[in-house]
């Protein structure tokens, strides 16, 4: 940089942060004694406050607030210079040790380093580091925690009524409202009405908080009963009424010599008449198979279901025997806990990963931020992507690329033409370390268009392509909080040499939750998934009333999933609003409602000009969302 005698010596602080950094890092590379991460750029603040305050105190006639000149020169000295320079004109704590040579100076300097440590480590108040603090999660961000705070404070305020109106076990009366959020907003009022009256209850109503969002705390659909009847039958155990009735049956048959396919005969239907005059006299929880740590691949009998499923999917590699099978399997506790075990193995900082549209689940973003990934994204328009577009994308530093089909929050489905395009990409790059990560927590909720297993036709079509498969029983089965999740790694298993760091990231954890892999395993071996038709006419009703909101625009179908992305730009506009960020806060205070910010699925223009919505709430919860949206824009206008 050029440097003109005169200039004012703050716009030098710039290059001296710099320089700084430079001349730490060089004490640190000559000592062998590291800083960390946690304190180097406070400790490099403090190097360029006491060099700028000592040139700061010495000024000549043509400088301004200081001694420009001199600043300078000592920016243009060697790093060495400059710790010479430190050692013999600024105020450093005295230090008895000869300085003879360049690396007695550099461990002069770090002692004076590690005095401001121990100054930093004094204070009570302990913070989180760096890394940490640069992470952000939309999902679960502020505005949850504010509709959270309103939940509390609208709880308390019915339970305060309930009191006042006299009615007998108000906490009762309150769980009871709770559980007809499954039936949607209007059974809910109606409920309120008989305890509060026509008027309170509205008012009540009107403050509601509702969670437009995943992280309701109730399953979005029923699971399907195949699945539950599954987990019942390995979790309870009933016992007859009147059993002593039907040991005396079995013994009376006994007695008399009849044959034993007969006795059972009689027994089974004495059992029969016992159950319809009495049923069950209790059910047993049977949890001694799930309260142990499981073994890393899983319960017994998981494996057995989860190599089914894949077998059936054709992801299977022929002629691999069972344990081959388990080292390719890499169970959870939800997709996104999967997700973080690949990116903590596969990636590293400067690494690159991919994704294939501008908006993406926000625990992506999450992951590359905590990592130190560089994110790139690449837009699809109807299902298409040029391979030219995508090797644009592709460096030797790419290591993830990333499909979510169909997509959160766009609900945008892919087929197998995004994948040739992909592949031909790769093999243009001569990237060979390129893992493709398929998340598939909505992979067979899909609306109208024929679905296409795009796993399975990577393993088919390109067999030397490493990719992995994480897969869920949260969305598709409605088991949310039970978490239970598989990875599967298809390729040549002699390419994949990370498989063993895959293992011991999973058994530094001891296992996944075994009752969540207990809801895996019954999902897997029914096959069944929540009620589509019943999530699409949700999806019907919520686009159609959304569609009557000033300044929604882009309000259409999804292909699949569970969520709407909706254009905000003009309604933001109409209510003199700069970001999805700041109108998702105002509508959280405003008319109670959360949704999730477009810019938390990536921080793009066109993302903040998008809010998502799910499409899984009962109906009159959907038009209540649109007619509180609407009335608040229309009295929010800018005049």
């Amino acid at each position: 940089m050029e440097y003109r005698i005169g200039d004012d010596i703050e716009t030098l602080r710039p290059d001296l942060l710099s320089a700084m950094k430079g001349f730490v890092a060089y004490v640190e590379g000559v000592t062998g004694m590291p800083i960390g991460e946690r304190y180097f750029d406070k400790i490099v603040k403090n190097f360029a406050d006491k060099i700028m305050h000592a040139y700061s105190e010495v000024g000549g006639d043509d400088d301004r607030d200081g001694d420009f000149f001199g600043l300078s020169s000592f920016l243009e000295l060697p790093v060495s210079g400059q710790i010479a320079t430190v050692l013999s004109d600024f105020s450093l704590p005295n230090d008895e040790a000869s300085c003879e040579t360049e690396k007695d100076a550099a461990y002069m300097i770090r002692r004076y380093i590690e005095s401001l440590l121990g100054d930093f480590v004094s204070g009570p108040k302990v913070v989180a580091t760096n890394d940490s603090r640069g992470v952000k999660y939309a999902v679960r961000g502020p505005i949850e925690v504010e509709i959270g705070k309103q939940d509390g404070s609208w709880r308390q305020e019915l339970f305060d009524d309930l009191v006042q109106h006299g009615v007998d076990n108000p906490t009762q009366i309150v769980q009871e409202f709770d559980k007809l959020k499954v039936k949607g907003f209007n059974y809910q009022h109606a409920f309120l009405i008989k305890y509060l009256g026509e008027h309170r209850a509205l008012e009540m109503m009107n403050k509601y908080p509702i969670r437009a969002n995943i992280g309701n705390s109730y399953p979005f659909v029923e699971p399907p009963k195949e699945v539950v009847g599954y987990m019942a039958e390995h979790l309870i155990k009933q016992n007859l009424r009147f059993s002593g009735l039907v040991d005396g049956v079995k013994s009376l048959c006994e007695g008399l010599g009849i044959d034993k396919g007969l006795t059972q005969r009689v027994v089974c239907v004495a059992e029969r008449i016992v159950e319809a005059v009495g049923g069950y006299d209790k059910a047993e929880l049977v949890l001694d198979e799930l309260l142990p740590y499981s073994p890393v691949y899983g319960i017994k009998g998981l494996v057995e279901k989860i190599l089914t499923g894949m077998d059936e999917r054709g992801l299977m590699v022929e002629g691999e025997n069972k344990n081959d099978f388990i080292r390719r399997l890499l169970l959870g506790n939800g997709s996104s806990e999967l997700i973080r075990i690949i990116f903590d193995v596969l990636t590293e900082k400067s690494d690159e990963v991919v994704y294939f549209g501008d908006a993406q689940y926000s625990l992506y973003g999450a992951e590359a931020s905590r990592r130190g990934v560089t994110e790139r994204r690449i837009p699809v328009k109807d299902n298409d992507v040029s391979p030219d577009v995508i090797a644009e994308s592709l460096n030797p530093r790419t290591r993830l690329l990333v499909i979510n089909s169909p997509n959160n929050p766009t609900g945008a489905y892919y087929d197998v033409n995004i994948i040739d395009s992909i592949e031909e990409a790769i093999q243009r790059s001569g990237n060979r370390q390129i893992v493709i990560v398929f998340d598939e927590a909505y992979r067979r909720m899909v609306y109208e268009k024929a679905h296409v297993d795009i796993a399975q036709y990577v393993n088919q079509k390109y067999p030397n392509q490493i990719f992995v498969t994480c897969s869920s029983a949260s969305k598709e089965a409605s088991l949310l909080g039970l978490r239970g999740s598989f990875a599967y790694f298809g390729g040549p298993m002699q390419n994949m040499e990370f498989l063993d760091q895959i293992y011991v990231a999973r058994a530094t954890g001891l296992c996944a939750n075994t009752i969540g892999q207990l809801g895996l395993m019954a999902a897997m071996a029914t096959g069944k998934i929540v009620d589509i038709e019943k999530l699409k006419h949700r999806a019907e009703v919520l686009v159609k009333n959304l569609k009557t909101v000033p300044g929604l625009e882009n309000v259409s179908m999804p292909d699949g999933g569970l969520y709407v992305f909706a254009d905000v730009a003009k309604l933001k506009k109409a209510v003199g609003i700069r970001s999805s960020s700041e109108l998702a806060e105002r509508l959280a205070m405003d008319i109670h409602v959360s949704l999730v910010p477009g810019d938390g699925f990536g921080e793009t223009v066109g993302n903040n000009d998008r809010v998502r919505f799910v499409t899984f709430l009962p109906d009159s919860t959907n038009l209540e969302i649109a007619r509180r949206l609407k009335n608040w824009v229309i009295h929010n206008r800018v005049k």
